[in-house]
């Protein structure tokens, strides 16, 4: 089954064109034939919400303006006078 556009403008009302994209993709994918029609929504579902959230992250880190945004905590520099600790570092770490 293909989504028509007509479709796509009654997603895009309820503003869930990517919910609409992520299940379109999974019926189309023979490796999900077995799944019933409400594990395949909430799985779209799924998707599309860690979809947004890893946009939103990437959006943020953009507008932060990080000298280094791919840095990791591993690479933190903890010389004297940065006011940054390990011990702090791993519980700013534990989060998301």
């Amino acid at each position: 089954m293909m989504f028509t556009s007509v479709d796509y403008d009654k997603f895009r009302a309820l503003r869930v064109t990517h919910v609409a994209t992520w299940l379109e993709e999974l019926i189309q994918d023979e490796a999900n034939d077995t799944l019933t029609p409400e594990q395949l929504f909430l799985t779209a579902v799924d998707d599309a919400l860690e979809s947004r959230r890893i946009n939103k992250v990437d959006k943020l880190i953009r507008q932060a303006a990080f000298p280094i945004p791919g840095a990791t905590v591993a690479e933190v520099d903890y010389r004297e006078g940065r006011g940054i600790t390990q011990v702090r570092m791993r519980r700013y770490a534990a989060h998301d």
